[in-house]
């Protein structure tokens, strides 16, 4: 049975790890469905060249928000052609595919807006993510079908949000299926805006499984519970539904550890604080769930199948999670450990978990006391142990608690020996107390002496969860815990890791190291850094002179490399040169204006150099005091002004916020039209709050966010602290809004408010302004037959270049614009206007469907009316844009007024749903939900449409797939959500409904 068991586990890591020799995969969270954490075919990294000498960073790929999710890999050979590509999430619901040998971005998808936890509401302040909430558990790769999986929380009508899971294709980045995540299970409904999908997804009995938790535990009404969701991975349609505390207090979060799997496809999760009572609900418990055919899950036995610790409800007192790290599947055995915020393991049985029992667990295999407290630091565990069987000492776990050393236990005859057999000679973080302890992963070439690393992810210093925190990538000796490499390890910041990217793994793959990090601000940024063995044979990186920095007047800027003879290629849009791109440097380049130099070396015979980056602020500082502002509009709180000798100008201007949300907006004059650095001057405080600067011409117009938000907090008041917000461009001279939005506080904080003591804009002005965003005619939307889009901009002598392929054109890339684009299928059109002397417009895009009909188009004015809200009404309309003339109107008052239709003898299957629609001045803003019948139960399908146009045009519009279970007629409920800020009411006119297959 031995045998047997440790062929399964071998074959499990195989599967998720390894396609061929030398050529590794990581396609799921800690690289197999066991979560064992190891990478056994690592054949480049080995304990003799992880070095400060051989070993750094590579390149870096910048993102545009917080990552919270592992980097997975899938090599070239497993793709058939291209690159070697690493993907990465962010918390912007962005997905990005990298070229993992290079780091040039291959292709990006955004799957819609992402809420912030502020838009959530949850009745209480939540400080465990900074702002977005997008995509938060690590994806799934199925490399057969060459698919990514993922799940994104989008906005829907706030503070009401959307989770949806998408298929996309690996190659290309565009979505092959999409479901909007739904469910209901004993009375109770799931609820996205309360819940949060921290764990990575598991692909497992050909369904991808989604877990979820809760933010910050909040609301404390039962809102989120322990919800388990699997959807089939050919086409997404709900496979599976368990909640594991239902209509009680609960989650999934395992601090974003995936559930785990076996090679029978049995389920393992680790659960939260809440209730248990042994048969419906089990909090602070292991549950094992069992598949079905169809990969539906359930508990077979809970008096076998769930263990839960005899204190569980102590435990659940002093908010002592179980579940705050996930469970491990140990190698050719029948055990099952993990631990939680008690600093202690548990060994379990997988084939009998135990249930509950008496004082000291019993019932299972061990319980032990893992993490060593450190005074009156907390002792949680949250990185889940890993796995690796030592060629020296035999099978190892390793953990590493928070405020702790890392530690290695022994696994002998099927327990763990204590104490531990080997620790580190440091704590983490390096200074001070606080979470999360570290993330850990393991690279070896198999049991090859010499070639186990076992790598960390931790904070430096502070507590991570929930403040961001200087993060290191620290690599030891597997066996013996001797550290040979850090991020820190020299004085120059090129081996830098950034800001910690908490509860992330290190992803080690085929001689790199791919590291999630959240950028270099504390919210707003996120860069994906790569490390591995330096190459001596590379070009040297350009330098310039002078360096970057702040000056009066125009700067000669020269760029010159420490490799004879190599060639330097450089831009000035922002976008990173290559020995192929770029201007060739033959003379220093003249900077007149606040600009990003990048430039790169290369030679024939020698690998290019890295990117080199240096920016220029060019023009004198204008310093507007921040007591000679007026407001133009606030949410009500006091701006007061007040004397002090020690404030730029004698006087410093206070804003007494008392709550996240609350905003002033002052009116601020800009000297001249061009491109500026802001810095706010502000004095620090105990109790200081968080703010987010946006500017726009008008109190009525639309806002853009400078920079990330910025936090005034300190224990002592400090004068002259700078907040350095980024750079806006301004179009034209005169009075701009600046408003300042605040966020939230820092956790020690005892208020809201902010200081002013003055705004410096530092910059030339005089730039021309910015090109005019380019203009598509006829505008994106679904048409029938084959559309010649015209693009245009209001800026004249202007180029315009265009992408069809969802990547971002700049102005050195993408197609020139010079005659009308065909679009025959359905495309992403992007498009982006540049001119010299002036700042590149902003990239407009727009999505064209082109549908050429099929299926069963249903005539609105022949369907019935089976549900109206009150005092609406409906008719039927006669306009010559209509299809056959005629459609229906329904004249709605207001937000969530409805009108539903029985649409007859619907086929049973999955239907794409298109809707035929009249736009015009007076229309609102529809989501459609879909039932069995008028009396079921509605989901929601695809996002809102707003029908709003300045005049009245005929379209089509794609709601996405919908999946009906039976036959027979079935309802379509139009609710309005609400309406354009620029319509004069909410009605709807709705021509045809058209289900194709």
């Amino acid at each position: 049975m031995k045998t047997l068991f440790r062929s399964l586990a071998v074959l499990l890591i195989a599967a998720a790890v390894s396609t061929a020799p030398a050529q590794v995969n990581v396609t799921t969270q800690r690289y197999d469905n066991a979560r064992t954490s190891q990478n056994l075919s690592e054949t480049v990294l080995t304990t003799s060249n992880v070095n400060a000498t051989t070993f750094g960073v590579l390149f870096r790929s910048a993102v545009d928000d917080q990552i919270y999710g592992q980097p997975l890999y899938v090599s070239s050979a497993t793709m058939g052609s291209g690159p070697n590509l690493v993907f990465v999430t962010t918390v912007n619901n962005s997905v990005y595919a990298f070229n993992a040998d290079t780091g040039a971005q291959v292709w990006m998808r955004s799957l819609g807006t992402a809420p912030t936890v502020t838009d959530l509401n949850l009745g209480g302040a939540c400080t465990d993510m900074s702002a977005k909430c997008g995509i938060v558990g690590t994806p799934v790769v199925d490399p057969v079908t060459k698919k990514l999986y993922v799940v994104a929380k989008s906005t829907n009508t706030l503070p009401n949000t959307q989770h949806t899971i998408y298929s996309l294709d690996l190659a290309t980045g565009n979505t092959l299926n999409s479901t909007v995540i739904a469910a209901t299970q004993g009375g109770n409904t799931f609820q996205s805006r309360w819940q949060q999908n921290r764990p990575a997804l598991l692909l497992a009995n050909n369904v991808v499984y989604v877990a979820f938790a809760s933010h910050c535990d909040r609301p404390y009404n039962n809102s989120y519970q322990a919800w388990l969701l699997g959807y089939r991975k050919t086409d997404l349609v709900q496979a599976s539904v368990t909640n594991l505390t239902p209509g009680q207090q609960g989650g999934i979060w395992q601090a974003g550890t995936g559930p785990a799997a076996d090679a029978s496809g049995n389920v393992y999760v680790m659960t939260g604080n809440g209730n248990r009572n042994g048969t419906t609900t089990f909090a602070e418990s292991f549950v094992k769930l069992t598949p079905d055919v169809n990969g539906a899950l359930s508990i077979a036995n809970p008096t076998t199948d769930t263990f839960t610790p005899n204190d569980y409800a102590a435990m659940n007192t002093a908010d002592e999670d179980l579940g705050a790290a996930g469970p491990l599947l140990i190698p050719g055995t029948n055990l099952i450990t993990g631990g939680g915020k008690t600093g202690e393991l548990w060994l379990l049985n997988r084939t009998n978990l135990g249930f509950i029992g008496g004082a000291g667990d019993p019932n299972a295999v061990q319980r032990f006391k893992a993490i060593v407290q450190n005074g009156s630091a907390t002792d949680h565990i949250h990185g889940g142990p890993v796995y690796w069987n030592s060629p020296t000492h035999g099978p190892l776990i390793y953990i590493w608690g928070e405020s702790d050393f890392g530690r290695a236990y022994k696994l002998v005859s099927g327990v763990f020996q204590t104490p531990a057999f080997m620790t580190t000679t440091m704590r983490s973080p390096s200074t001070g107390t606080g979470m999360p302890g570290n993330m850990m992963t393991v690279s070896s070439n198999g049991s090859t002496a010499g070639t186990g690393l076992l790598w960390s992810n931790s904070n430096i210093d502070g507590n991570a969860n929930n403040q961001t925190r200087p993060g290191a990538l620290r690599v030891f000796n597997a066996e013996t815990l001797a550290e040979l490499w850090n991020s820190e390890i020299t004085a120059t910041p090129s081996n830098d890791s950034n800001y910690l990217a908490k509860y992330n793994y290190p992803t080690v793959a085929n001689g790199k190291v791919y590291h999630a990090t959240f950028g270099t601000a504390t919210s707003g940024t996120g860069e994906l850094v790569v490390y591995g063995l330096k190459n001596t044979n590379q070009v040297a990186a350009p330098t310039f002179s002078p360096a970057a920095g702040t000056y009066a007047t125009t700067q000669s800027v020269t760029i010159s490399t420490a490799t004879s003879a190599a060639t330097i290629r450089y831009t000035t849009n922002g976008v990173d040169p290559t020995s192929t791109t770029g201007t060739v440097y033959s003379a220093p380049v003249s900077v007149s204006a606040s600009t990003t130099l990048k430039a790169i070396a290369y030679k024939s015979a020698m690998t290019d150099s890295t990117v080199s980056t240096a920016n220029y602020i060019i023009g004198s500082v204008t310093v507007i005091e921040g007591e000679s502002l007026s407001v133009a509009a606030s949410s009500g709180d006091v701006w007061r002004t007040v004397a002090d000798g020690s404030a730029s100008g004698g006087s410093i201007a206070f804003y007494d916020a008392t709550a996240a949300a609350d905003y002033v907006s002052l009116t601020v004059n800009v000297p001249a039209a061009g491109t500026y650095n802001v810095k706010i001057r502000y004095k620090s405080g105990a109790n200081r709050g968080i703010f987010q600067l946006a500017t726009a011409t008008t109190v009525g117009g639309t806002y853009t966010n400078i920079g990330s938000a910025q936090d005034e907090y300190n224990a002592a008041q400090l004068y002259n602290q700078l907040a350095d917000c980024g750079n806006a461009t301004f179009a034209a001279s005169g009075n701009h809004i600046f408003r300042f939005t605040i966020t939230g506080k820092n956790a020690a904080s005892s208020g809201f408010g902010i200081a002013i003591d003055s705004i410096e804009l530092t910059g030339s002005g005089g730039g021309g302004g910015t090109v005019a965003a380019p203009t598509f005619s006829p505008a994106a939307g679904t048409y029938s037959t084959t559309q010649s889009v015209t693009i245009s901009s209001a800026t004249s002598g202007s180029t315009i270049r265009y992408t069809t392929n969802g990547v971002d054109p700049t102005s050195s890339s993408g197609t020139v614009y010079s005659a009308a684009v065909s679009i025959a299928a359905t495309t992403t059109l992007k498009a982006i206007a540049y001119k010299s002397g002036m700042t590149d417009s902003s990239v407009t895009t727009g999505v064209y469907t082109i549908s050429a009909g099929g299926g069963t188009t249903y005539q609105a004015e022949s369907l019935t009316v089976a549900a109206i809200s009150a005092s609406d009404t409906s008719s039927n309309i006669s306009e010559g844009g209509l299809s056959g003339g005629q459609g229906k109107s329904f004249a709605a008052n207001a937000a969530t007024d409805f009108i539903t239709f029985t649409v007859p003898s619907v086929a049973a299957g999955t239907f794409n749903v298109f809707i035929g629609v009249k736009k015009s001045s007076t229309e609102g803003i529809f989501q459609l939900a879909t039932a069995s019948s008028t009396g079921g139960t509605y989901f929601d399908k695809g996002s809102p449409q707003d029908l709003y146009s300045a005049s009245a045009t005929y379209t089509e519009v794609s709601i996405g797939a919908v999946v009906f279970g039976s036959a027979g007629d079935k309802a379509f409920r139009f609710t309005v959500s609400g309406k354009n800020a620029t319509s004069t009411d909410y009605d709807l006119v709705i021509d045809y409904i058209r289900i194709a297959p």
